[in-house]
């Protein structure tokens, strides 16, 4: 999901070849963008995109596993409910999410999500927090959530 100009599909899909991929976003110029750089990586064939906005809910299949690089800070338009994005995120997660699959999520939202996900149908089971620099010298400090579904 929000999967941008497909990095982690890419990632994903050159460490395994066995698998085929869907990603999903709501911004046509990122999902150009994407095609092109999937195409380049030579996974056209394994990896599908849909220009989808996750508030529609749409019935896209079940999966066993689900990832998502979430909207935050600069990668947001003005205005946006990013409380209200990440719990739909989460709520649609859980409706298409197998039940013995597993959901990783990455921001620097990190207390929002977790706030989320503690009133979810989610349990946390690992977190990895980084330290990333950006092309203007600073930092930013994104955290990595591994989820399961409760039982």
């Amino acid at each position: 999901m929000f999967c941008g100009s497909a990095t982690l599909l890419i990632e994903a899909g050159l460490i395994n070849p066995n698998l085929t991929f869907l990603g999903f976003d709501n911004n046509g110029t990122s999902i150009a963008q994407a095609v092109k750089n999937i195409r380049k990586a030579g996974l056209i064939k394994k990896i599908e995109l849909k220009n989808i906005n996750i508030f529609d809910m749409p019935e896209i299949g079940t999966f066993d596993v689900i990832t998502a690089d979430l909207p935050f800070g600069m990668q947001i338009s003005k205005g946006e409910d990013l409380e209200k994005l990440y719990k739909t995120f989460v709520d649609y997660s859980g409706k298409i999410l197998a039940k013995n699959g597993v959901l990783v999520a990455y921001t620097t939202e990190s207390e929002l999500l977790q706030k989320i996900l503690k009133q979810s149908k989610f349990q946390v089971e690992k977190t990895l927090e980084l330290k990333v620099s950006t092309v203007v010298g600073a930092y930013i400090y994104p955290k990595i959530f591994v989820c399961r579904l409760k039982k």
